[in-house]
């Protein structure tokens, strides 16, 4: 009860397709509930929160990998034609 409520309030009215579509999203939401078979958190909107932050910090560390992978390319690179 407590997951399907969760994935309503993450997903917005939650369907099959949701599940099927978003398997990462439905199992990190089930992993902020249930880790190493102990049922750790029952509010679901505890769940969303602590999912929407986990989230947040997966963007910005892929912002930030691909920040560091764009500077490191064009400094090594001289796009003058004069440099010959």
């Amino acid at each position: 009860q407590v997951y399907v409520e969760s994935l309503d309030k993450s997903f917005e009215n939650v369907c099959e397709l949701d599940i099927i579509f978003n398997q990462q999203k439905a199992g990190l939401i089930l992993d902020q509930m249930i880790t190493g078979g102990l049922v750790l958190e029952t509010n679901s909107q505890e769940i969303v929160t602590k999912y929407k932050e986990l989230e947040r910090s997966m963007k910005q560390q892929e912002k930030e990998s691909s920040n560091k992978n764009a500077g490191g390319t064009t400094g090594s690179y001289n796009k003058s034609p004069r440099a010959f």
